[in-house]
């Protein structure tokens, strides 16, 4: 059982060493990271939602075009509900909520325009790659990560071998408010 001086002044040792290491604590998460190189290939469509995966090379659709998303009434549909087939060629067809301005067309014209670039295939499965090796690995995270020394929250730079072992994993348990403490 750690008193809590201990406890504040181990936090403050550990503190110390990260502005002692120039450490960045504002950096992009790593689970922003990992979702920045993820990437859907469009198949069949049945397991892409059309809004919010990242299918689309430009980005995700619900990002790209905010006010479109705000007046879809297929939030959150799947691409294969978003269209049909004419014989072999895939026509997008998109719902509104309402009546849409003349501003609003504007934009469902330069979505039409992105969207002609991408085809439903009807007799493949949608894919999920991630990275440009198009297949996910630890190892593969560890590096993209390593390039930018990025971490989600400060209880992440308790791993940064600035110390022994057991004093990072008691700074990770005190940083995350789990060391048991008397009053």
């Amino acid at each position: 059982v750690v008193s809590k001086k201990e406890l504040a002044d181990a936090i403050s040792m550990f503190l110390s060493l990260l502005l002692e290491y120039k450490v960045n604590l504002r950096q992009v998460p790593i689970s922003m990271e990992f979702l920045k190189q993820m990437k859907v290939e469009v198949g069949n469509g049945e397991r892409t939602n059309f809004w919010e995966d990242p299918w689309m090379h430009e980005g995700i659709v619900k990002n790209l075009f905010p006010g479109l998303y705000n007046i879809s009434s297929e939030q959150h549909t799947v691409i294969a509900r978003m269209g049909w087939f004419e014989g072999q060629e895939w026509r997008w067809i998109l719902a509104w909520k309402r009546e849409l301005s003349h501003e609003e067309l504007q934009e469902v014209d330069e979505l039409q325009r992105r969207l002609m670039q991408y085809q439903v295939l009807q007799n493949k499965e949608d894919k999920l790659w991630w990275g440009t090796e198009k297949c996910y690995t630890v190892k593969a995270l560890q590096q993209q990560v390593g390039k930018g020394d990025s971490c989600d929250n400060l209880v992440c730079k308790a791993w940064m071998n600035l110390a022994p072992p057991k004093v990072e994993f008691f700074m990770w348990l005190a940083l995350l408010g789990r060391l048991n403490t008397k009053e």
